[in-house]
């Protein structure tokens, strides 16, 4: 779909919100007139609040093909969904709740086993979904990837382990 990378800077969250939803919105419609589905993958913590809320409002939430689209998240903290810190809690009471997708499209991370272990698990939900076997790797149409201010990026946090 994008013939090369760019690197696109806004001056405040608000014009960054504006331009994820622009991307989200051409990105599906295109994935689903090319494929007939849209996958994408959301980050989570406080950057792309803004950005679902506006997904949820129109006129995006009606030019979105939402039938169309599965939803996955690139990191999840192991909370409840009902914990502040849930990235999935998050995204249910600013977008989930508030768009005609369906619910079988919605893949959240497992948050009930050890870190480990639901990894694993993911991994199975994101080979099934796309049919991959050992070895291959998924095709998302959209992958949205936030940074933190210490450069984190996906949980994956500088000086640790993980």
């Amino acid at each position: 779909m994008f013939s090369k990378a760019e690197i696109i800077v806004r001056d405040n969250l608000t014009h960054l919100a504006q331009t994820g939803v622009e991307l989200f919105t051409r990105a599906a419609r295109a994935a689903v007139k090319e494929r007939g589905r849209f996958a994408v993958a959301v980050s989570g913590g406080s950057t792309p609040r803004l950005m679902h809320r506006m997904l949820a409002e129109e006129p995006y939430r009606s030019e979105t093909p939402w039938n169309r689209t599965s939803l996955f998240w690139v990191d999840e903290r192991c909370v409840p969904v009902t914990d502040e810190g849930s990235n999935y809690g998050a995204a249910k009471l600013d977008l989930l709740e508030k768009v005609p997708l369906p619910v079988a499209q919605i893949h959240p991370m497992p948050v009930g086993a050890p870190p480990d272990e639901g990894a694993v698990a993911y991994q199975r939900v994101i080979q099934n979904f796309f049919q991959s076997g050992e070895g291959q790797f998924p095709a998302f149409d959209l992958i949205f990837l936030g940074i933190g201010a210490d450069g984190h990026t996906a949980s994956l946090f500088p000086e640790q382990q993980a």
